[in-house]
């Protein structure tokens, strides 16, 4: 199923939306739970799916960066890739970053005690952190997927951090088919779209028919980074918030509290 098959709840706050997310298919079931408790249907349009690299040179890099430089994970899910790839390694780091609270979260889990995290939950969030503003050379790896933080290794080169990478889970393309266009196209609107990832979206786009393209055109984005903004608005989109992080809940805060604005003030688009 693309689209959940509950009826929304008519007297919860988004009853009647319909919210379509990126993400890969494993987070599916939590971000639905997220978008059933605010009275919304969830509609799926995966923008990649995820595998670790389990590759035996990828593990023995991956255990010569953490024997020298401080991880900066990128996601939750790089911390499973390496607890998974290293069982037990992190538990010995003494410090970590990470972009966002369920990244951090992640990390105290498998026993990292010194956590730093973006506030807030983007990369220009970590980046603003006190103890990433000037590096004399210290170094740091940062870990994740390809091109999963574009901004963070140039920013962090330029501070004057010796920053090494190391790509310990890949985004594996989904082919997207008729079941997931016809999903979107019998959709109850109004639509609104969650945006984490730039990828994600290049994906969804590169494969949506033009009628499809328009149709998530007419939703309101909800951004977690002003760069994630600025991409949507330059892909025509007219509806577009910033949320406070990339977390679902806070997409859904965010759309919650804008359309209580507009109700109040009787606009009907930011």
């Amino acid at each position: 199923m693309h689209r959940d098959a509950e009826p929304t709840t008519p007297n919860l706050p988004l009853s009647g939306w319909t919210v379509v997310n990126l993400r890969a298919s494993d987070a599916q079931p939590a971000i639905r739970r997220v978008v059933q408790r605010y009275g919304a249907r969830s509609l799926s349009l995966p923008g990649f799916r995820l595998r670790i690299a389990a590759q035996v040179e990828v593990v023995e890099r991956l255990r010569a960066a953490l024997a020298t430089a401080i991880g900066v994970f990128v996601s939750p899910m790089a911390v499973k890739a390496v607890d998974a790839l290293l069982p037990g390694v992190l538990a010995d780091q003494k410090r970590a970053l990470a972009v966002g609270a369920a990244t951090a979260s992640a990390l105290r889990s498998v026993g990292v005690k010194d956590v730093i995290a973006g506030q807030p939950e983007t990369s220009e969030g970590l980046l603003a952190q006190p103890a990433l503003q000037r590096g004399g050379q210290q170094a740091l790896v940062l870990i994740g997927a390809t091109n999963g933080r574009g901004v963070l290794l140039p920013r962090l080169r330029e501070r004057g951090f010796a920053v090494s990478e190391c790509t310990v889970y890949e985004r594996a393309p989904v082919r997207l088919d008729r079941r997931h266009w016809r999903a979107l196209d019998t959709a109850s609107p109004p639509l609104a779209l969650m945006l984490s990832s730039e990828h994600a979206l290049r994906q969804v786009w590169a494969q949506a028919p033009a009628p499809q393209r328009e149709l998530l055109r007419s939703g309101v984005v909800l951004a977690s980074s002003p760069r994630l903004v600025e991409f949507a608005r330059a892909l025509g989109f007219a509806s577009v918030l910033q949320a406070a992080g990339t977390r679902p809940e806070q997409h859904m805060q965010c759309l919650h509290d804008w359309l209580q604005q507009n109700v109040r003030r009787g606009n009907a688009a930011p």
